[in-house]
């Protein structure tokens, strides 16, 4: 009786999973018709036979940093809010249920960049959800390396670090993570964005490597997975393109460390949504569901077995 009540409860996740990110990547926040056209989005563009960065590729790159720059005016996160998790003598799951309300802002953000990306939108609904499901928490926490001063542990409200655009002057230490962390999720975190603002000098460069993020789906192959990894290839051959055009000579070892990160941050991102998956899924945010409650359950539900693990791969 009880395997068929947890099989009743996590299908109802599912449903509101799907209806969840149908809405999110449906018409809200997609450029206009307008708009569309300036932006060229497509890996398709990118010369794989050729390993000099063309004025198409350096276009494409551009494009995709202001996706990012898009998908956080289109989803401002109010850092002030950062202030709730100080009060004092609140328990460890009120905690827990504050931090993962706040966690939905990023993760919107998250799927705004990818809804407006062609290669993502001409996949199947279900493929796009069980790329989203598998990368988002990864890419929320890579892309918020941009935000993050290592000096200082901080957070920034950032639309363009680069182009020192901010939302706001709100702010968050990082520091007070450590009251809702346990203290291996706040070392390996806080080394993980240290060491991924080095690497990703700017913000072109973490515009292309939150790409590959999208597309490295190992723990499911969708459908046509085929289509997937040459995605994923190419964006990852465009950003040996782009280091090598930036750094010369050390891009190659750039290059590998960054590829390299990929399996930390799945690690990373699955400590995450381990930490918050106990919390009372009634006092969240039902779009933050599908990424929490229901992703443990991703590879049952697509129908994939431990053979078809890494089917993205990277030459490194």
């Amino acid at each position: 009786m009880a395997n068929r009540n947890n099989t009743k409860s996590l299908h109802k996740m599912q449903e509101i999973l799907l209806a969840s990110i149908q809405t999110e990547i449906g018409l809200k926040h997609k450029l206009n018709s307008l708009d569309e056209h300036k932006f060229n989005l497509n890996s398709n563009l990118i010369d794989t036979q050729s390993q000099i960065l063309t004025d198409t590729e350096k276009e494409l790159i551009e494009s995709l940093c202001k996706m990012v720059y898009f998908s956080r005016r289109e989803n401002p996160i109010n850092f002030n809010r950062i202030q709730e998790f100080s009060i004092k003598n609140q328990s460890k799951d009120k905690l827990k249920v504050l931090l993962a309300n706040f966690l939905s802002i990023p993760v919107k953000r998250v799927v705004t960049f990818a809804q407006n990306l062609p290669d993502f939108t001409q996949l199947e609904i279900e493929e796009r959800i069980g790329l989203l499901k598998e990368a988002t928490i990864g890419i929320s926490i890579s892309a918020s390396s941009s935000l993050f001063d290592s000096k200082s542990n901080i957070y920034r409200n950032i639309i363009s670090k680069d182009g020192n655009v901010y939302a706001d002057e709100s702010n968050m230490n990082l520091n007070v993570m450590k009251n809702i962390w346990n203290e291996e999720l706040f070392s390996k975190t806080i080394n993980f964005l240290k060491t991924l603002n080095e690497l990703c000098f700017d913000e072109a460069c973490l515009a292309v490597f939150l790409t590959i993020v999208l597309f490295s789906n190992e723990a499911v192959c969708p459908k046509n997975k085929e289509k997937v990894k040459n995605i994923a290839s190419r964006y990852s051959f465009l950003l040996r393109k782009y280091l090598q055009w930036k750094l010369g000579p050390g891009a190659e070892e750039v290059y590998k460390m960054l590829i390299s990160k990929l399996p930390e941050l799945k690690t990373l991102g699955e400590m995450h949504v381990s930490f918050i998956q106990d919390v009372d899924h009634k006092q969240i945010d039902n779009f933050l569901i599908a990424f929490i409650f229901s992703k443990k359950n991703l590879k049952s539900n697509f129908g994939v077995d431990e053979t078809s693990k890494g089917c993205v791969k990277y030459e490194l």
